[in-house]
């Protein structure tokens, strides 16, 4: 093994044991990392350890055969679904804000509405001073949020 490795070309120790070497082991470490399970010096210890295992195992073959040839097919289909989620998702988010603008006071004032009566209601089944206090602050606090929208609304009609 150690003969081959010396009758090696330079590019090809790097394509067959140096990258796919980093390959596993920023994988393995990055997944140890997500679950959180360990502290950080131990994930390293952890991944150079299974990564040494891999080596072992054929999974750098793999990699070295496959994985590096087909990685850059891969990285550009992911960015192109990245790319295109991200496209829908920020239309899906920019079409919802424009439809709230347009509509939002009137549901808004529906909301409030609806809040105040939840409050009125609250306040008369309430026998604690303080808490028919709390909710009373909350009922003026609503109502001045009401009439704010209301004046919004009669703005956008004029």
């Amino acid at each position: 093994m150690l003969e081959g490795i010396f009758s090696s070309s330079i590019q090809e120790l790097i394509y067959t044991i140096f990258l796919p070497f980093i390959i596993v082991f920023a994988i393995i470490f990055g997944v140890l990392q997500a679950i959180r399970l360990f502290n950080k010096k131990i994930n390293i210890v952890l991944a150079f350890a299974i990564t040494f295992l891999a080596a072992y195992g054929g999974l750098f073959d793999f990699f070295s055969t496959y994985f590096l040839y087909l990685g850059p097919y891969f990285g550009i289909a992911v960015f192109v679904a990245v790319f295109v989620i991200g496209v829908l998702a920020w239309g899906f988010g920019r079409g919802k804000e424009v439809y709230y603008r347009s509509l939002a006071p009137e549901k808004k004032l529906e909301e409030i509405n609806k809040k105040i009566e939840k409050e009125y209601e609250r306040y008369r089944k309430e026998s604690d001073p303080a808490k028919k206090r709390a909710i009373d602050r909350k009922i003026v606090e609503l109502e001045r949020e009401r009439e704010h929208v209301k004046r919004e609304i009669e703005a956008r009609r004029w």
